[in-house]
């Protein structure tokens, strides 16, 4: 009850400020934007979680490839990762919290002079919203809210959820520059040779035929979405007697869960996102409770049966973007769902992708 009292609080608190700062704002002014060059620099603001920065990429993509223009990500400690190194991203910016870090953060990026900012935020937030007034853009793009539009030169709606992906939503900014969805937009994520080369060896040491393999992920950002033990053993059980291939992919974090389902020569697990991302990437068919391995499985079309927790009745949301799926939706707890009642569904989805 005190976490939910101080919570409830930090939103009021974090409304007001917001609140407060827009209200002592000049309106941006608006007009048209002329065609980027490759000597402008484009600045993206897109914090919170890694699923959030993945399903990002395809936007920055587009306008990287469109203009040339040099492009800077404002992250956060939870996602930076994902910009770090990436083939359409120059620089990344982590934020810092606190008014201090705000500041240093819109320092160094106004040390660039950047021509256009654009929130990839599908919701107002009280940073990304600071940020925006402190960085010294001439043009300013977001999707349209009320609470803040007085911050932004250009502003779009945003399209109905029930009918667009999120990876489509995220780059509705970008509209106003002529940035509009075409058939190759996919999610971004290209690990480095050493990352693949590792990836590439762990199948080839334990499968060295080179068959087929399922990879099972069962880190999905919280142990609360852990689907438990019994459910990820008779899976694997599934999987043997139906004589696949398969390996436990899992955050370092999750390796006593793991080492409680398989032996370890089964389980690949690593501190390195790069790593991560290149194992779900190597596999033909990935088992996950997870979002974010879901993003990364769309990149290389890597097939996806997901579990997942209803949040917002048919949002596209989790499925991933570009490449075959079959979910299973419960309505508090994935742990709801055991492994018999999604096995019909599983063994169908199996035969579909692996043995057409």
């Amino acid at each position: 009850m005190r976490i939910q009292q101080l919570s409830g609080l930090e939103r009021v608190f974090k409304n007001l400020l917001l609140n407060t700062f827009v209200m002592f704002k000049s309106p941006a002014k608006s007009g048209d934007i002329p065609a980027l060059t490759p000597e402008d620099t484009v600045v993206f603001i897109r914090l919170h979680k890694i699923g959030d920065a993945l399903v990002s990429t395809a936007g920055i993509k587009a306008l990287k490839e469109k203009y040339g223009c040099k492009v800077i990500v404002i992250a956060d400690k939870r996602n930076w990762f994902v910009f770090h190194k990436h083939p359409f991203v120059d620089e990344v910016v982590i934020y810092k919290k606190g008014l201090k870090g705000m500041m240093q953060t819109a320092a160094a990026v106004n040390a660039h002079h950047p021509v256009a900012l654009v929130n990839l935020h599908d919701r107002p937030t009280t940073t990304g919203s600071i940020l925006t007034g402190l960085i010294d853009a001439r043009y300013k793009l977001s999707v349209y809210d009320e609470s803040n539009s007085k911050l932004f030169s250009h502003t779009v709606p945003m399209p109905d959820p029930l009918k667009h992906h999120v990876v489509e939503r995220m780059a509705a900014s970008l509209e106003p520059l002529g940035i509009t969805k075409n058939d190759s937009w996919n999610v971004v994520f290209e690990p480095s040779k050493e990352a693949k080369e590792k990836a590439e060896a762990f199948i080839r040491n334990l499968y060295p035929e080179g068959t087929r393999v399922v990879g099972v992920n069962i880190s999905a950002g919280s142990r609360a979405r852990y689907w438990g033990h019994e459910n990820f053993r008779k899976l694997i059980n599934w999987l043997e007697k139906a004589n696949l291939h398969y390996i436990l992919i899992c955050a370092k974090d999750d390796l006593d869960l793991a080492s409680q389902i398989v032996e370890e020569k089964y389980i690949s697990c690593s501190e390195s996102f790069e790593v991560f991302g290149a194992m779900i990437q190597k596999v033909d068919l990935l088992f996950t409770p997870d979002t974010s391995a879901v993003h990364l499985a769309s990149a290389s079309h890597v097939p996806v049966f997901g579990l997942y927790v209803r949040e917002s009745e048919g949002y596209k949301n989790w499925n991933p973007y570009k490449s075959e799926y079959e979910w299973i939706i419960n309505p508090q707890l994935i742990t709801e769902t055991g492994f018999d009642e999604l096995s019909d569904k599983f063994e169908q989805f199996v035969q579909r992708v692996l043995f057409y």
